[in-house]
């Protein structure tokens, strides 16, 4: 099954991966002002951690989001201890705060994974050109209004497609093709490897099933204000 992973940045520049079931990279791409596979984003939150739409770490009930969870921190923690099972040298990344789950996240992320399988496509705007931002601020987690002045807006989303476990889709949105760390959109917005993803706390994550890549992830990191 080919396998592919997305994440849009704030520049929206659009990088894609597809990789072949044992997870060597078949073709890279990348293509700026949204062609038609794959974008790279910039995302991040802020030390302002609201306490509502929360839930405690135990509580994630799909254990392969749960493991996704769970493994993104502990990568956070100790970077330079997963390179080798991660497949890059991540010796140079610092080692960050752990990131909280938060339920509104969490149900946009589902949202978006469960709509990319219904309606048959893959990547950070709907076929109704909304993009991700303007979808968590409407569902209550409130971002800074100049983030979705623009309906297409998106700046905390990490996409991934044919994974079936969360580990694995995690190392891969890390390894990101084995790009250098200047260039790798997906590892920088997940391990918070710049300032304004380094000051994101919360996290959402969605998998569904179905669709042509079989399996959808949608990773939310994301934070109120600058």
């Amino acid at each position: 099954m080919r396998k592919i992973f997305l994440l849009l940045l704030a520049t929206l520049l659009f990088s894609c991966s597809i990789l072949d079931d044992d997870g060597e990279d078949q073709e890279n791409k990348t293509e700026e002002n949204k062609t038609e596979d794959n974008k790279t984003d910039d995302n991040k939150t802020e030390d302002n951690k609201t306490d509502d739409n929360k839930t405690d770490d135990n509580k994630i009930e799909n254990k392969e989001v749960s493991a996704a969870f769970e493994y993104l921190n502990a990568v956070r923690q100790n970077p330079s201890a997963y390179s080798k099972e991660i497949g890059v040298d991540l010796s140079g990344v610092s080692k960050i705060h752990a990131l909280k789950w938060n339920d509104i996240l969490a149900k946009v992320a589902q949202e978006r994974a469960e709509d990319m399988v219904a309606r048959n496509y893959f990547g950070h705007t709907d076929p109704d050109g909304y993009g991700t931002n303007i979808k968590i601020n409407n569902a209550g987690y409130t971002l800074d209004e100049s983030w979705y002045s623009d309906k297409s807006m998106n700046y905390f989303e990490s996409l991934a497609a044919g994974y079936a476990e969360g580990k694995a889709t995690v190392i891969q949105l890390i390894n990101d093709g084995g790009a250098s760390d200047s260039n790798a959109g997906h590892r920088k917005h997940l391990l918070g490897m710049d300032d304004f993803w380094g000051d994101c706390y919360d996290i959402g994550i969605g998998k569904a099933k179905g669709g042509y890549y079989g399996t959808y992830w949608c990773f939310l990191i994301a934070k109120h204000q600058f």
